[in-house]
């Protein structure tokens, strides 16, 4: 299995922006159409796309994503996607819309039911279960709330469920740009038995390289979710003067 990297499309109000440590009041915004950026993704040479709605993510809801999961996987482009999902219909909802894989959050953390039903009803490689950390807490409902499970614990819990896929997302690090937590990142996929997503604080092409090396070792580490470091890198040529920062 080889390392993949995966261009992030965070989605508030319908335009792609980055959070600054998942916090609402700190929004930069790059694009007012998610499914172009996603052209530009693929142009640049990227198949898989990390899709999250933010708007979701904080008060629920999927509608507002629908259209775009619709519209990137058009593109013959693989999606997850997540924000917001707290129904069992919503993830049929989006996988039907055209989605690989779905990510679920707050629901599997505050709902000891949920997590167990969607696997059973979509199958294991269909859900992808999000656990954001923040100085070693779990984070729920857009990363503001502690979900009172600690990191180990709840990875306990998920291999004994089976679940094949989990997104470990450094809050503290994510759309910073500080650099990767890789030690993070090897202690989560050495306790897990599934496929491990890093998400959190990339800021150049050698904290890639560096997450692939771990790969190496630990072959369970599928990839790197990569968000503000393409939007700020210049990778998608004619963002030059889309950026607007709002604090």
């Amino acid at each position: 299995m080889s390392f993949r990297v995966i261009p992030a499309i965070d989605v508030l109000d319908g335009q792609v922006v980055r959070l600054l440590q998942g916090r609402y009041d700190e929004v930069t915004r790059y694009f007012d159409d998610p499914v172009d950026v996603a052209r530009r993704f693929k142009e640049a040479g990227y198949d898989l796309i990390h899709l999250i709605n933010l708007s979701g993510a904080r008060s629920g809801g999927i509608a507002n994503v629908l259209d775009l999961v619709k519209g990137i996987s058009s593109l013959g482009l693989e999606v997850q996607v997540g924000g917001g999902v707290r129904e069992l219909d919503e993830v049929e909802a989006l996988l039907s819309a055209g989605a690989k894989r779905v990510i679920v959050g707050t629901k599997a953390f505050v709902d000891e039911e949920f997590l167990p039903l969607a696997l059973e009803r979509f199958g294991r490689d269909r859900i992808v279960v999000g656990m954001d950390i923040r100085e070693g807490r779990v984070m729920v409902k857009g990363w503001e709330v502690p979900s009172g499970d600690d990191v180990n614990g709840a990875l306990a819990r998920f291999n004994q469920l089976g679940l094949r896929w989990l997104l470990c997302t450094d809050i503290s690090r994510d759309g910073s740009m500080q650099g990767v937590n890789a030690n993070l990142y090897d202690e989560v996929s050495s306790a897990f038995r599934g496929n491990v997503i890093a998400s959190g604080g990339v800021k150049s092409w050698e904290d890639v390289e560096r997450l692939k090396a771990l790969s190496q070792v630990r072959q369970n580490l599928f990839g790197v979710v990569v968000g503000r470091f393409f939007y700020e890198s210049g990778i998608l040529d004619d963002k030059q003067g889309q950026r607007e920062d709002s604090k």
